[in-house]
């Protein structure tokens, strides 16, 4: 029986974490939209220019961060991420599993994109970009790290794991991978030249919101759904982040290097393989069948002790007994 969810029964404080989650993301969200334009102003005294949409995000990442940590005795959100993220260089078998299968997947679009599509560049342009492509591979497989860690940390480690002891397991998992896949479209620019300082930071939230109410999204919205879930379902098979961790980096990387190693994909106009917006390849249908797929093996195959259905179920029986 998982010790989170042995937690959750034996005390009330799990019945509101998600409303709890809710009140203070929301808290978090209105000082930074009064502190953001602050920030900025800082900054540029220090000579540091940044639009006004970055200073708003590290500012609401730092707000969050500290509003959890003020709710921990609610949330534990702390204990959450060092339950099930800690010790990563004892699992570093485990992450780098999932990061080979990850990155594999996104290397079968790669295959089906030079051969539908073919290269662009002569063989003496191609020598030389391979020396290029080393600053792109290290920024990208760096990149890869912290992206994974850090949204793993909050979406799996800590969100999914409260989430579905109150929920439950696939409740949960639906819920925490639509919030997943809606985060990466709230991106806005800063606010609008008209605007007054005040009011500058609050127009950020709101242009971002509206960006995700539109159309275009959707196919985005469509591949970052099912990679949630494909996530979602290695922590909660394993009963920990870092399976979830490896994959999320391996096809983070995957996408990253794409474009720098195949300056094509603007050109060709297989769609459906390269994908039909931003995120690319994600935003494809064949990265939707080739996640489902992968989603298929993680459930088929992923060594699971016990599922998190069964430990709630496990957990009940022992409160009744």
């Amino acid at each position: 029986m998982s010790r989170a969810l042995v937690s959750a029964v034996s005390s009330p404080r799990s019945r509101h974490f998600l409303l709890t989650v809710a009140v203070t993301l929301l808290m978090a969200i209105f000082l930074s939209a009064v502190f953001s334009p602050l920030v900025r102003v800082a900054l540029e005294v220090v000579e540091i220019e940044q639009p006004l949409s970055r200073v708003f995000d590290r500012v609401l990442m730092l707000t969050s961060v500290a509003g959890l940590l003020l709710k921990s005795s609610r949330v534990q959100f702390a204990q959450r991420i060092k339950r099930n993220l800690g010790q990563p260089l004892e699992n570093l078998d485990t992450i780098l599993r999932g990061f080979i299968a990850g990155l594999s997947g996104v290397a079968l679009l790669w295959i089906l994109a030079f051969a539908l599509c073919g290269g662009a560049t002569g063989s003496a342009e191609a020598a030389n970009k391979s020396l290029i492509l080393i600053q792109p591979f290290l920024k990208a497989i760096s990149s890869a790290i912290a992206v994974a860690f850090i949204e793993e940390s909050f979406f799996r480690a800590f969100l999914l794991d409260g989430a579905q002891e109150e929920l439950g397991a696939i409740p949960a998992l639906l819920l925490t991978s639509a919030v997943y896949a809606a985060v990466h479209f709230l991106r806005s620019k800063s606010g609008s030249a008209t605007s007054s300082f005040w009011s500058s930071g609050f127009l950020v939230p709101i242009s971002a919101a509206r960006s995700l109410l539109t159309l275009k999204v959707i196919p985005g919205f469509i591949g970052l759904m099912l990679l949630g879930l494909l996530l979602g379902r290695a922590f909660q098979l394993t009963g920990s982040a870092h399976l979830s961790v490896g994959l999320h980096a391996g096809v983070v990387f995957g996408a990253k290097f794409w474009r720098a190693a195949y300056p094509t994909s603007d050109t060709c106009r297989q769609r459906w393989l390269l994908g039909y917006g931003w995120p690319s390849l994600i935003s494809g249908f064949a990265a939707w069948v080739l996640i489902a797929a992968m989603l298929a093996i993680v459930e088929r195959f992923t060594p699971s002790s016990r599922r998190p259905e069964d430990n709630a179920a496990a957990c009940g029986a022992a409160q009744s007994s």
